[in-house]
């Protein structure tokens, strides 16, 4: 019998979701518990696992794509098994089409024939079992996550687990532990900075910064209903969200990337808030 792949609910409040990844294509044989695709959110990102063992087939919603809550967005059958779900809008082709799309797959399959070592690599890392932070984590430390030791439930790469490997590559720098009064602070290179709020030109903008371990988008919450009239700014410490992965000697570096960041931005003065 078939079995339905429906886009769940990750939050309460959540009615659409987007699928911004597919680990398998229509007519793949999957097992269950199988990573199939990813979500994301105005507030997490999720992945989804396979509901049965079978083929999946009639793929809906490609990536990109923003669909409902609740809807099916794929069909796992039994082999040998009769289809009867809702067929993928871009299997729908004329029959005039097929001489065209042959020609075009046989073009594609020259370009990209013999495959690379590169591609190898990363279709390797594709299919290891991973937490969408894991695998950005991963991606800006140039950390293969085929090597990452997974600690997550069926060997799943978890955050912790590419962090380690990152200190193990390379090593933190510890901080001075007492520094020059005259010493010029270390210049840490432009942060994240993102406008959480536009606000009425001419009024004196917030600025949000973080706590330790967090990253800007932990305020996103506590302003998501408010009706405030000032500009908004946000910004991501170093080493943290996505600014430069550096470890600052002490908080006067700190604060001369805020000063830089904020006069790149036209900012001189501000509202500072902090938590």
């Amino acid at each position: 019998m078939a079995v339905e792949v429906i886009l769940p609910k990750v939050d309460m409040d959540m009615e659409t979701g987007q699928i911004s990844r597919w680990y398998a294509k229509d007519g793949d044989t999957v097992t269950k518990g199988q990573l199939l695709f990813e979500i994301e959110t105005d507030k997490a990102a999720m992945e989804v696992d396979a509901p049965a063992s079978g083929i999946i087939a009639d793929i809906s919603a490609a990536e990109g794509a923003v669909v409902p809550v609740g809807q099916a967005v794929a069909w796992i059958y039994e082999e040998g098994e009769e289809r009867s779900g809702k067929p993928a809008a871009v299997a729908e082709e004329p029959i005039a089409a097929a001489p065209v799309d042959r020609a075009i797959e046989t073009a594609t399959s020259k370009q990209h024939d013999p495959k690379s070592s590169q591609d190898d690599e990363r279709d390797s890392a594709d299919k290891v079992r991973a937490t969408p932070l894991a695998r950005r984590l991963a991606r800006d430390a140039g950390i293969d996550l085929t090597t990452v030791q997974g600690s997550g439930p069926k060997g799943r790469v978890q955050k912790k687990d590419v962090e380690g490997d990152i200190g193990v590559a390379n090593p933190a720098i510890p901080a001075k532990l007492f520094a020059s009064k005259n010493a010029e602070p270390t210049p840490l290179g432009q942060l994240n900075a993102v406008w959480l709020r536009e606000g009425e030109a001419g009024r004196l903008p917030v600025v949000l910064l973080h706590g330790f371990a967090a990253d800007l988008n932990s305020w996103r919450g506590l302003f998501a209903g408010a009706s405030l009239s000032r500009p908004i700014l946000a910004l991501d410490l170093p080493g943290h969200g996505n600014s430069p992965r550096i470890v600052p000697e002490n908080i006067d570096d700190i604060a001369a990337a805020v000063e830089a960041t904020l006069g790149s931005l036209g900012v001189g003065s501000c509202l500072l808030v902090g938590h």
